[in-house]
């Protein structure tokens, strides 16, 4: 007797709560309709009263329970977007919007839904759903799917959970990237369409009865099934860590990344540079760069890249320059060879070790494409405290401060040695000779007469004396060498105090020619052989503007020096971005001979 008051008492608990919870999903679906019809415009038409589930377009439950179950909407000329609620609709199974002028994502609370058929498709000119469709992934009770003729972008996901999807339409998008395996091996499929849109990688292939519609634009690297070439594998794998940008997937298109895909260069069919600054990039540096074996440049800069830099990159034998400043990264830096010039400025969240071996740099104030050596030539990038940075600030302002005094002292006593010298002139005419240039008569105080000639750049400054001689503007040819070397200027009043000057700026970073990578202008190729000339020519140039002039060398040492390397030129043409793009049309046939025979004509 007892057993059955107990079992009596836990039914009406249960009744209760199952009235309680009906009672509230009553109330969730009326609040979510309620909040339905303030995000469209229009409101649709029959939309008003208390009992929605009358409204035109909404069906609910025959039970008496009023739980919405289909909400159909298509074609009313709808504008607005879908407010993100439908986690509390516990009982739509059916949602039909299409032919509306909606925008938006779609609401992220889809995938705690119960949802089985999605028809968004049709949205018109200059409407559609926008972003990604991953949400698709959580929405396992999916059956049929239309989302065609809309503005989706991203690849399409894993929807290996979607069991019952038998109809999925999402042809006329702009979705990217590689169709996954899992579709194709979906058994539930019968019907796909993927056609317009900009999807890569290899054709798909569906299992035998599934209608599968292809026709019409995609980038697919080629027209048959089978395998994509390994470098077009390797860029996509690239492309995947960044979410397939549709920019990237637009340009590329086919199997031959070197067949003028944007944001890449080649030489001799392999790939030398990648440039993807500013590309508005976001997600992560993909390991797979590693596998670009021959790759020399690679500019990442001012993009919204996080995660860590990957450890592999190390690896890349070829690399010269790497540029990952202006993002978000995080994490350890890792050690780079010193024959890499490393950029990883602006990144607040990364690792506080030293990078290794590669020269850390700042980009200048202009292009981060073309990165600009800093004063700071330390073999690795590495982060300062507050407390460092005052204390570096401190010394500045005092070494600049002794920099001036003693800049001051030495020109006063210069001055007074000057005067007095001409005051006691020791040859027999007291004639001071000045040779070349105009001259300016003066007076002394004690009424001497004295003539007076300015000294320009290359003369009194670099001990030079004007007379005609083999050595005569050596000193000149140096400075020119040294900016075609760096890429600088002779003297450039926008960088800082220690380095305007080019030739003791460049002298003193080459005293030790390991480090020559640090003064060589970016856009040339740092391979050994490259490396090997210019070293000799930044020698040269350093030796060309020795402070004492009997030990400079006449021009005909430099000419001896430049010539054997003269032999070795080979010809391109160099683009903006560091594309670098060999001349096969101007100089077809003619890679083997040297500057000098291309200029006569033979």
């Amino acid at each position: 007797m007892f057993s059955i008051k107990i079992l009596h008492s836990v039914s009406k608990i249960l009744l209760s709560f199952t009235l309680l919870c009906t009672c509230i999903a009553i109330a969730d679906d009326a609040a979510f309709m309620s909040k339905l019809a303030k995000a469209l415009s229009p409101t649709p038409s029959g939309w008003s009263g208390t009992s929605f589930c009358e409204w035109k377009g909404v069906r609910c439950t025959t039970n008496g329970s009023t739980n919405l179950v289909i909400l159909d909407l298509g074609n009313t000329n709808l504008i607005g977007t879908l407010p993100d609620v439908f986690d509390s609709l516990v009982s739509l199974r059916e949602l039909r919007l299409s032919y509306n002028n909606l925008t938006g994502g779609l609401p992220k609370t889809f995938a705690v839904s119960g949802i089985q058929n999605l028809w968004l498709n049709n949205q018109k000119d200059g409407f559609g759903f926008s972003g990604t469709i991953e949400v698709l992934a959580s929405m396992t009770r999916l059956s049929r799917v239309w989302l065609f003729k809309n503005l989706f972008t991203g690849p399409i996901p894993d929807l290996s959970n979607c069991t019952a999807l038998f109809d999925l339409q999402l042809s006329d998008n702009q979705l990217t990237g590689v169709v996954p395996p899992s579709l194709m091996s979906l058994s539930s499929l019968l019907k796909v369409s993927l056609d317009n849109n900009v999807l890569q990688g290899p054709v798909p292939s569906f299992g035998k009865g599934v209608k599968v519609t292809l026709d019409g634009v995609n980038s697919f690297c080629r027209k048959d099934s089978g395998p994509c070439d390994s470098r077009v594998t390797t860029l996509l794998d690239i492309a995947k860590d960044f979410g397939y940008p549709l920019q990237l997937a637009r340009s590329w298109s086919g199997n031959d990344p070197c067949g003028d895909w944007s944001f890449v260069v080649c030489a001799t069919g392999k790939i030398v540079t990648m440039n993807l600054a500013k590309q508005n990039l976001t997600g992560t540096i993909s390991p797979a760069f590693a596998n670009l074996t021959d790759l020399k440049n690679l500019y990442l800069n001012d993009n919204h890249l996080g995660g860590s830099i990957p450890g592999d990159l190390v690896n890349l034998a070829q690399l010269r320059i790497l540029d990952v400043s202006n993002n978000n990264l995080s994490g350890d830096v890792p050690k780079f060879p010193t024959k890499v010039k490393f950029n990883n400025a602006g990144n607040l969240l990364l690792g506080h070790s030293r990078g290794g071996g590669g020269s850390d740099t700042t980009p200048s104030s202009g292009s981060s494409d073309a990165p600009t050596e800093s004063p700071n030539t330390a073999s690795g990038g590495f982060s300062l405290s507050s407390a460092w940075i005052a204390g570096i600030v401190v010394i500045g302002v005092f070494f600049v401060s002794m920099v001036v005094v003693v800049f001051c002292t030495c020109h006063t006593i210069n001055w007074h040695w000057t005067l007095e010298k001409v005051k006691n002139l020791e040859n027999e005419k007291k004639v001071v000779l000045i040779e070349g240039g105009d001259l300016d008569r003066g007076d002394l105080d004690d009424g001497t007469k004295i003539a007076v000639k300015r000294m320009e750049y290359g003369s009194c400054i670099r001990g030079t004396t004007g007379r005609v001689t083999r050595r005569v503007d050596v000193y000149a040819f140096g400075v020119v060498l040294m900016e075609l070397i760096s890429g600088r200027k002779a003297l450039d009043s926008s960088l800082p105090e220690e380095m305007p000057h080019l030739v003791s700026w460049f002298c003193r970073i080459v005293d030790n020619m390991k480090n020559i990578s640090l003064v060589t202008d970016e856009s040339l190729n740092l391979d050994d052989e490259n490396m090997e000339s210019i070293c000799k020519v930044a020698e040269l140039a350093a030796h060309c503007t020795s402070p004492e002039p009997h030990k400079r060398p006449d021009i005909w040492h430099a000419v001896n020096v430049l010539v054997p390397l003269v032999e070795q030129w080979n010809p391109a043409c160099i683009h903006e971005q560091h594309e670098e793009k060999y001349c096969d049309v101007i100089y077809e046939g003619h890679y083997d001979m040297s500057f000098s025979e291309i200029l006569s004509g033979r």
